[in-house]
C-alpha cells in the first residue's frame, strides 16, 4: 500500500470517527431535549436521507425499535461520509 493510500484510509477512519461523535452528541442534546418535536426530528432527517439516495424504483424503510436499541434500513444506496483530498 502506497502513502497516498494510507494517508487516505487514515483521513477516512478519522472523518468517519468524528462523524460518528457529532452524531453520538447530538443524539445525547436530542434526549435531553424538553421538546417532543425536537426529540422526532432526527428520525424524519434519516427519513429524509434516505429519500435523497433511493433508487428510481423507490425507497422501503424499516425502524425497529427494541428496549437497547434503535435499527434504521433502508432499500436506497449506502449513506456515505465525503472525503476530499487534493494531492
Amino acid at each position: 500500500m502506497s502513502y497516498i493510500q494510507k494517508i487516505n484510509e487514515l483521513i477516512e477512519t478519522t472523518i468517519l470517527k468524528n462523524t460518528t461523535s457529532k452524531i453520538l452528541q447530538h443524539m445525547g442534546r436530542i434526549r435531553n431535549a424538553s421538546s417532543l418535536n425536537q426529540a422526532r426530528r432526527w428520525v424524519m432527517e434519516l427519513i429524509q436521507n434516505a429519500q435523497d439516495v433511493s433508487f428510481e424504483e423507490g425507497i422501503r424503510i424499516r425502524i425497529t425499535l427494541t428496549d437497547d436499541n434503535l435499527t434504521f434500513a433502508h432499500t436506497g444506496k449506502p449513506f456515505r461520509v465525503s472525503c476530499y483530498v487534493f494531492w
